[in-house]
């Protein structure tokens, strides 16, 4: 009887800390797809393993893929670092690795991050390359809803910038450990968009446009983002 009580308890106490702690549930996603990333990890793809790590802390039942390259609008070939397809829509991540302080603006073009030795670093606007990427996909999973997409920009842990943010809807600036955060809070105050189902489709119908190799005998790696070195003042 003891033991029979002791197990109760402790089965209790398991369903008490999943509702105290809902940052740790227990994951619906396939076990094939986990396999992937550990696989991706393994090719030398940190960044997006490391968000897709800090993403699995998401409750909720989600679809991820990395290294998804699509063709922008102007005929070029990009790589989407990281997608999340989720109840709550379609996340499109930038991980932009680039330390010191971070200046930029919508209406800009360019945007620099400016180092402690003061050496500078120009790159394209993220706000527009997103974009960019979301039009891309647009074709490809035939959905074309603006309030299904989001853009998800995500600097290093070693930049800093003056509250940075958007007057479009749906663009999402913060640095890699506000992410989850960042995201959790976004999640909380937008409503289900897609079905468990829905979510299965738009997964295969991208996951075709996901390379999980370095090597690509007829495909030449093309990088979102172009670093420029500037000199030094």
């Amino acid at each position: 009887m003891s033991t029979l009580l002791f197990v109760f308890l402790l089965w209790i106490s398991m369903v008490m800390l999943r509702r105290i702690h809902p940052q740790n549930p227990l994951s619906d996603e396939p076990t094939v797809e986990r396999n992937e990333f550990q696989a991706l990890k393994r090719e030398g793809y940190q960044k997006q393993y490391r968000i897709y790590e800090d993403l699995q802390k998401l409750s909720g039942y989600n679809r991820f893929l990395a290294n998804v390259r699509v063709k922008l609008g102007n005929g070029q070939m990009t790589t989407i670092d990281l997608i999340l397809i989720s109840k709550k829509g379609i996340y499109v991540f930038q991980h932009i690795e680039l330390h010191g302080m971070i200046y930029g603006d919508e209406r800009y073009k360019k945007w620099t991050a400016v180092e402690r030795d003061r050496t500078k670093h120009a790159f394209p606007n993220p706000i527009w390359h997103g974009k960019q990427e979301i039009l891309a996909l647009k074709p490809i999973i035939l959905l074309y809803e603006p309030i299904l997409y989001k853009s998800m920009i995500v600097f290093s842990e070693y930049s800093h910038f003056s509250r940075m943010e958007s007057t479009r809807k749906g663009v999402h600036i913060c640095r890699k450990q506000e992410l989850l955060l960042h995201i959790r809070e976004e999640m909380l105050g937008a409503k289900d968009v897609l079905s468990k189902e829905k979510i299965d489709t738009i997964y295969e119908q991208l996951k075709p446009y996901m390379h999980k190799t370095r090597k690509h005998s007829n495909v030449k790696p093309i990088k979102p983002f172009t670093l420029i070195k500037g000199k030094k003042e």
